[in-house]
Parts: structure tokens; C-alpha cells; sequence
């Protein structure tokens, strides 16, 4: 487009507007923010060339053609429409749908972002920031060369307008910057990833930045007598390689499959003819990218629940969900039910949709009515089982047994490699793919942390201490800076709870006093990361008392012997069988009201007392590992 108004400044032919005017109309339908660009253009055509252009009746028909023309792919959303599949947005198929998707309303036309912490009146901060990025790119001197490109450019223009194109480009240029940094709502200063999408709109001035930062080489060049072709081209061809030399191993994305890994990992190990419930960009688009374009786990059906906000999602593409028998209560999904609307909420959905055992509910990411502040998450009778990067999804009162849970848990490829936290800025979406595995594998290590303990079993517990401390090295990372991290808190308690239940297989005295060192360190960080812990907490006095007594050598919280035994034999049947954990439950209590019975009667033997003393690991300590 500015090579042919560079062309049209020069020959002033209205074939050369013609085309521009096919240029606008065709980048329109890849990037709505040229009109930015293309707006001071035209506007400079006709100023130009009033007589050919405006007032000639059928050059402007003309002109209205050829854009029209450019804009001619958009027609095949109408018959795209009739078909909708699984994942496709909006309702193309009437003209206010079509026209709803164009300008699109449901975002917001002219606006990035529809969301509730959006920012608006940055033009200032936006366009600073932009220029330091220019400064940046252009390695600090092409920010000089840019300005001196710029001045000697409007010297130019100011000796002969019509030579020279400085007003048209560096006017379409500023307005640009103006306008779309005016209109862009992005809270770029609370989220380093809202920033990052907001530079990718930087690409379009950043051409004419470059544009100036060339000019800027023909006053100093000339200025030493060096504007000549041979030098000319050894020092253009100079920075681009030294361009090249400092960002090709930075900017080298040849092996970078992180987000497709991410949805590897989200879909694999799903039941047969899941539904998914998905939220959030990255999260439902890895996998859809994996389902359309690879066709990978077709069997499961994806649902985003941001797209189930809207009408059209029940019109357009309930008819390919018969297959998982989908019903929606009502038109559009809200976490807040509307009066006046024909809304359902995810507790509704659910009701009807999440009780067939061959189309069982999984969910990835988090419910929609948690990210809206719901108490219960907008699920008040359903609650989720996290395995992996996803989780099952049910009614409260039940639960995954102990051996379906860890056949998931105990699968090598249940994440994907966790990227390394200096290859990727926070700006960017391979960082966000890293905090999302980061966050599931702290929630899965927590299960099995909850379950390690109960368990009384010394093979989970050490392997739950090595889970909760890859995920806190890991973390650490990237918040070990911070005076107070939730996640750190947790993974330290987590670790402390399991220090209070390893001393369960420990006798030495050293040992023991090893071990509550642990506790103090892990519980100390608990209490100094957590923001406004409570002073006078159970882990706080705790840590008080172990720091005053360093060499305190007795176990926190002394063995029973009786519901150890009794918890290993539980956990080792359910571990073993299928037997739910309700019934599982139930023989455990009965069992140890038959012990507590036959010790009251004195029935056991003082033999038996000494083993039960003796015994206090597993019989078979390599089976229940591996389980």
C-alpha cells in the first residue's frame, strides 16, 4: 500500500488509486486496524487530485468498486454459516450476523478488549512505550537515524511537495499511533501478556519507523562523502546481519511446540467421548487447533464456555453435539442468571448434561463463574478431581477411587515438558503455557500429597516430597523474589504436612530432630509467605516453639499404631481393587472399632503389641511404590 502511494505521488494516475483502493479493501479483511493507515491516504488522494478522483462521478464509483472488490473473502462466511462447525465464531449466516462478526460488536468495534479491568486514556503512556520499543529494536542509534530521517524528510517536503511523499506517510504514520494507542483498552500495565498482544499491532508503524531509519543513512552518508552505491549497500546489508547475529537464536521458533504440547497433554488421556469444558484462549485453542487441523481425539467434544455465553452457540452448533446427546436448558449460558433473558447456568447445564457414564464431564481451566467471583464457582453441587491439566468433573458426595485417580497420575506423559522460565518473557504465550502446567501440577501434587498422608504409606509420602518439591523448585523460579506468593505458601505447607508424617518411619533421635528443622523451615516460609497470616496460628506457634528448641527431638505429632495399621490396610485395598472409597471407608471404620474393642477387652497379646511397635513399614513397600 505505501509503495503504491509513493507511485501514485509520482505518476498521478487513477488506475494506481484503483488498485490502492483494491490494497485497502483486501488488508481489511486480514487486519481491521489498515484503516488506520489507509483513512490519511485516501483522504491525501483526494486532496491531491480532487477533479479525477471526487468530483469525476464514475472514477469514484470506480474507487467504491475496487474496495468492494478487495473486500469480496468476507463473502464466505454466508456460506461458511450453513455448516458452523464445532468451535467456529459467531453466526455469519443473516446480514446483522454477518455485520455483528465485521465490526465486531461483541468484543467492542474499535476495541481490543472486552474485559472487566480494561484500561482506557493510555494514549500517552502506549506511545511512549512504543518508542522505546523502536529504540530497542532499531539497537538505540536507528532511533537516532530515525529522527534524522524524519527531519531531512520534511526538508524535502518543504522544498517540493510533490516529490516528495513525507506528508501522506509520516501523517499516516502518527495517525495511527494516535488513534489506535487512543482506542486500545488493554491493561498493558497490570499484565506483561496484555502488553505482548498489544506489540503485535506495533508491526504496521513499525514498517514506517524502519522506512525513516533508512532515509536517516542518506544525510550522514552524504554529509562525509560516503552516498555512494557500493558503500551504501555494505552498510544496509551490515545491520540487517547484525540484526540477524544478536536476535536470530532469540527470535528461532523452529522447535517451539509448547502450545500444541499443552493440548496434547489436555486431550490424550481422556475418557472415550469426553465432554470438555473448556475457558480461556490459549487453553480451548491448542486443543482445537489439534481436533480441526490434525484431526487428534475428535471423539471428545470441546466446549468453551465463553462461547457458550453467546445465542448463536446453541443455534449454530448444538446440531453437531448429538453425538454426546448435549442439551442446553436455555438459549445462552450465564454464571449470573438475567432476568429478562432466556439464560441457564453451568449448575443447569450440568444437571442435564453430567450424568451419562458413556459422555462423561471434564473440565479444563477454570469455571467461568470462579473467574466472575461465584461463590462455589457457580457449581454449587459439583466439585472437580484434578489429574493432569484437567479435571473430572462431580456431584458432591463422590469421588474418583484411589486407583483410578493414580492409573491417570502414574502415566509418564501426563504433562508436557515444563518450559525453562528464561527462554520466554511474561509477555509472551509460551509464558502463560507455562504457568498453566506450573498451576495443575501443584493441584495434582497436592492430591496426591492428601492422599500420601492418609495412606500412612512411606513409599507415597517420600514420592508426594519429591512431586511438591519439583513443582517448589520450579516455582520458585519464577516467584522467589516475591515477599508473599500463595503458591509458594501452599507447596511449603504441603511440605511440612509431609516432614509431620515421614517422622512416622524415623526413630533415631538425630533423625527426628532433622526432620522438625524441616518442618520449622517449611512452615516458616508458610507463615511468612502467606499473605495476612494469622500470627497466632496453629503452624505459627508451631514454628516459634522448633525455632526456640533446635534440637527438639520428639515427634510432632506421635504415631497411633493402631490407625496406622488399620489406614495402610485400607489404603493398600483400595490401591489394589476397585472397591469405592465410600465402602472402602466403611470397612476401614469397622475394623478399627473391632481393634479398639479387642484392646479394651484385652485380647491382644503383649507378643502382638511388641509387632505392631516393630511394624512400621509396609510389607510390601516396592508394590505399594509402584502403585
Amino acid at each position: 500500500l505505501i509503495y503504491y502511494i509513493l507511485k501514485f505521488n509520482e505518476y498521478r494516475t487513477k488506475e494506481l488509486a484503483f488498485l490502492g483502493a483494491f490494497l485497502i479493501g483486501f488488508g481489511l479483511t486480514n487486519q481491521h486496524t489498515l484503516v488506520f493507515f489507509a483513512f490519511p491516504m485516501v483522504l491525501w488522494c483526494f486532496y491531491s487530485e480532487p477533479k479525477a478522483l471526487l468530483t469525476d462521478g464514475k472514477a469514484f464509483l470506480t474507487l467504491v468498486m475496487c474496495g468492494l472488490v478487495g473486500l469480496t473473502p468476507y463473502i464466505w462466511l454466508f456460506p461458511a454459516a450453513t455448516y458452523a462447525p464445532l468451535g467456529s465464531w459467531g453466526d455469519t449466516s443473516t446480514i446483522e450476523g454477518f455485520l455483528t462478526h465485521f465490526l465486531r460488536k461483541e468484543y467492542g468495534t474499535f476495541q481490543l478488549y472486552s474485559g472487566g479491568d480494561k484500561q482506557e486514556a493510555q494514549m500517552i503512556t502506549a506511545t511512549y512505550r512504543y518508542f522505546l520499543q523502536v529504540t530497542e529494536d532499531g539497537l538505540y542509534f536507528g532511533m537516532v537515524l530515525m529522527l534524522v530521517g524524519v527531519a531531512w524528510a520534511g526538508s524535502q517536503h518543504m522544498k517540493s511537495k510533490r516529490i516528495s511523499p513525507f506528508l501522506v506517510v509520516f501523517g499516516s504514520w502518527t495517525f495511527y499511533l494516535v488513534v489506535f494507542h487512543s482506542l486500545s483498552n488493554l491493561p498493558i500495565d497490570k499484565l506483561r501478556l496484555f502488553l505482548g498482544i498489544h506489540m503485535r499491532f506495533w508491526m504496521q508503524p513499525h514498517l514506517v519507523s524502519f522506512m525513516f531509519i533508512g532515509l536517516g543513512l542518506k544525510p550522514l552518508l552524504s554529509t562525509v562523502g560516503l552516498w555512494k552505491k557500493p558503500v551504501v549497500i555494505g552498510v544496509v546489508l551490515g545491520l540487517i546481519g547484525l540484526q540477524v547475529a544478536l536476535n536470530y537464536k532469540a527470535m528461532d521458533q523452529s522447535t517451539n511446540n509448547h502450545v500444541e504440547a499443552m493440548g496434547v497433554a489436555h486431550l490424550k488421556h481422556l475418557p472415550k467421548n469426553t465432554i470438555l469444558i473448556s475457558q480461556g484462549d490459549v487453553v480451548t485453542n491448542s486443543m482445537r487447533y489439534l481436533q480441526r487441523c490434525k484431526q487428534f481425539r475428535t471423539d471428545v467434544l470441546l466446549l468453551d464456555e465463553t462461547m457458550m455465553t453467546y445465542a448463536w452457540m446453541r443455534e449454530r452448533q448444538a446440531p453437531h453435539m448429538k453425538k454426546w446427546k448435549i442439551r442446553f436448558p436455555n438459549t445462552l449460558h450465564s454464571p449470573n442468571p438475567m432476568p429478562n433473558m432466556e439464560t441457564y447456568t453451568m449448575e443447569e447445564f450440568l444437571a442435564v448434561n453430567g450424568n451419562n457414564p458413556d459422555c462423561p464431564v471434564w473440565k479444563a481451566g477454570a469455571w467461568l463463574g470462579e473467574v466472575m467471583g461465584k461463590a462455589d464457582s457457580g457449581v454449587p453441587s459439583w466439585h472437580t478431581v484434578p489429574v493432569g491439566l484437567v479435571s473430572k468433573v462431580l456431584r458432591k458426595g463422590q469421588e474418583m477411587s484411589n486407583r483410578e485417580w493414580l492409573e491417570y497420575f502414574n502415566k509418564p506423559d501426563l504433562f508436557p515438558p515444563v518450559l525453562d522460565f528464561h527462554s520466554f518473557g511474561d509477555d509472551t504465550w509460551e509464558w502463560l503455557v507455562r504457568r498453566i502446567v506450573l498451576e495443575w501440577r501443584a493441584k495434582t501434587a497436592f492430591k496426591y500429597s492428601n492422599m500420601a498422608v492418609e495412606s500412612y504409606v512411606e513409599a507415597n509420602v517420600t514420592r508426594a516430597m519429591d512431586e511438591i518439591r519439583t513443582v517448589l523448585e520450579l516455582e520458585e523460579v519464577a516467584h522467589g523474589h516475591e515477599t508473599t506468593s500463595y503458591i509458594l505458601a501452599d507447596l511449603h505447607n504441603a511440605m511440612g504436612m509431609l516432614w509431620v508424617r515421614y517422622q512416622d518411619y524415623i526413630d533415631d533421635p538425630e533423625e527426628v530432630i532433622s526432620s522438625n528443622r524441616k518442618i520449622a523451615f517449611h512452615f516458616g516460609k508458610f507463615v511468612a509467605l502467606q499473605p495476612n497470616h494469622n500470627p497466632g496460628s496453629q503452624e505459627s506457634n508451631l514454628v516459634k516453639f522448633l525455632n526456640q528448641n533446635p534440637n527438639y527431638a520428639a515427634k510432632i505429632s506421635p504415631t497411633d499404631e493402631s490407625k496406622k495399621k488399620t489406614q495402610q490396610k485400607a489404603a493398600q485395598e483400595q490401591l489394589a481393587s476397585s472397591t469405592p472409597p465410600e465402602e472402602a471407608k466403611g470397612k476401614k471404620e469397622k475394623k478399627e472399632k473391632k481393634e479398639k474393642k479387642e484392646k479394651k477387652d484385652g485380647n491382644s497379646t503383649k507378643g502382638e503389641k511388641k509387632k505392631k511397635k516393630k511394624d512400621k513399614k509396609p510389607k510390601d513397600p516396592n508394590t505399594e511404590a509402584e502403585l
